[in-house]
C-alpha cells in the first residue's frame, strides 16, 4: 500500500492532524462539516494513518449497503490497496428488527 496521504484541497485535511491526535486520545470524536468536505472518504484514512487499524477493525458506518461498498471501493482503489489489506464492505445488524440494519465497511491492516 502507498504512503497514506490526503487530497490538500479538501477542507479536513486542514484539520487532519489535530483529528489523529484526538482519535488516537479518545474512544469517541464527533466531526461535523459541510457535505463534500472530506468526512466520508478521509476520515478512514486518518483512522488508517493514526495506526488504528494495528488495534482492529475501523468500521465506517453508512445508510445504505450500496454506498458502504463505494466507500470502501474508492478508498481501496486511492490507496492502492490489495485484498490482503482487508479492505471491504458488509453489513452490520444494529439490533434484533430488520428494518435496522446498517452498512459497514472496514478495514484493518
Amino acid at each position: 500500500m502507498s504512503e497514506i496521504s490526503l487530497p490538500t484541497d479538501l477542507p479536513i485535511a486542514r484539520h487532519a492532524l489535530e483529528i489523529e491526535r484526538l482519535l488516537t486520545q479518545n474512544q469517541v470524536i464527533v466531526v461535523a462539516g459541510d457535505t463534500g468536505s472530506g468526512k466520508t472518504t478521509q476520515l478512514p484514512r486518518i483512522c488508517l494513518r493514526a495506526g488504528l487499524a494495528r488495534r482492529g477493525m475501523i468500521g465506517h458506518t453508512q445508510p445504505r449497503r450500496l454506498a458502504a461498498m463505494s466507500v470502501a471501493a474508492r478508498i481501496a482503489a486511492e490507496l492502492e490497496a490489495d485484498a490482503a489489506m482487508g479492505l471491504g464492505g458488509g453489513r452490520a445488524r444494529q439490533d434484533a428488527e430488520p428494518e435496522a440494519y446498517r452498512d459497514v465497511f472496514t478495514a484493518s491492516a
